[in-house]
């Protein structure tokens, strides 16, 4: 193999030597804006996971309920991640999102069915933007904020420009407006997020972040039946056996109505009087009933109010309230109303 060779000579030496800096000055930025390019092009494929806290705004609120409805009991979300596919584990839930399909997929630990929502079924609409440059350090990671405020909550995000994803994937995804943050931030990825509604916020905070390829069976669907995600479907409040009709028909027949006529007043020139006794009471997670009490003692005769507590007392077990399939305690008011006629 022949090789081509120039003659060293004193003139070619001597300008080698005055313009060699710019050559390496040349060669050093080109190899730079080369790894700049690959690193924009490279985009993340691993594993994050978050700490989850929830923590209540309003002193009435109760936040072992909005930690199931919206954290599914969990304190740890492991998100993994790859070519715009998303698998999330959650306390007693697993979410899938698959970009082919433009669909999220939800399985909940205590229900054999897949539930899943398009893309583009989210209605809520961002109504303010606001963003910052100011940098906080997240996990070690410079990181910025955007805020998204909807019509009753907002979401707080800080994300870092040292991590992309590929903002295609995301551009259709409605859901929690995913397609807006992905658009204002050009694919980068948040490690901090602070949802605010309904009087809690809910906190997602990044502890781990493992940049390694994921197996793509990892976003494989378990094989159930599949069927529209619905929450009023699987947020399911306490019942008595049956149907409500039956539950006033077991008031209506065990009921002593006779106490009406010694204890509600009827005024003179009138048909018809009632006394209304608002009794609220606890069903618990094994269907009995407690905490029974009178909400408006005051106003009603305390005979009706005793005859009211007995009868809901004595009624069967009831069936718990569930929220994806976990039996929580609920409260429920009931009007026990006793009517007098002339």
């Amino acid at each position: 193999m022949k090789y081509f060779q120039i003659p060293l000579t004193f003139y070619t030496f001597r300008y080698l030597k005055k313009h060699l800096m710019k050559i390496v000055s040349l060669i050093i930025l080109l190899i730079g804006a080369h790894f700049h390019l690959s690193a924009q092009e490279k985009y993340f494929e691993g594993t994050i996971v978050y700490n989850v806290r929830l923590e209540a705004i309003k002193n009435s609120i109760d936040e072992s309920i909005y930690k199931l409805l919206l954290a599914g009991n969990g304190n740890k979300l492991t998100v993994q991640i790859k070519d715009g596919n998303y698998r999330q584990s959650l306390g007693i839930m697993e979410a899938y999102y698959i970009h082919q399909a433009k669909r999220i997929y939800y399985k909940f630990k205590n229900i054999d069915t897949l539930y899943y929502r398009d893309y583009n079924s989210d209605t809520n609409r961002v109504i303010n933007i606001v963003k910052s440059d100011s940098l906080a350090s997240i996990n070690k990671y410079p990181c910025r904020s955007i805020l998204l405020e909807r019509n009753n909550f907002s979401s707080l995000f800080y994300y870092t420009n040292d991590l992309y994803l590929n903002p295609k994937y995301d551009e259709d995804n409605t859901i929690d407006n995913i397609n807006v943050l992905s658009r204002e931030t050009k694919g980068a990825v948040w490690l901090y997020s602070r949802l605010e509604i309904g009087g809690v916020r809910l906190i997602d905070s990044c502890i781990k972040i493992e940049q390694t390829p994921i197996d793509i069976h990892e976003f494989d669907l378990p094989s159930l039946p599949q069927s529209n995600f619905l929450k009023a479907s699987l947020v399911m409040p306490a019942r008595f056996p049956g149907n409500e009709k039956t539950w006033l028909n077991y008031l209506m027949n065990n009921l002593n109505t006779s106490l009406a006529t010694k204890y509600v007043n009827l005024p003179r020139r009138q048909d018809t009087a009632s006394e209304k006794v608002l009794v609220k009471f606890d069903v618990m997670e094994n269907g009995t009933l407690s905490n029974i009490e009178v909400k408006n003692k005051s106003e009603v005769h305390a005979k009706l109010a005793e005859e009211a507590v007995r009868v809901i007392r004595q009624s069967l077990r009831w069936a718990p309230a569930t929220i994806y399939g976990v039996k929580i305690k609920s409260t429920i008011i009931q009007p026990v109303v006793f009517v007098v006629k002339r």
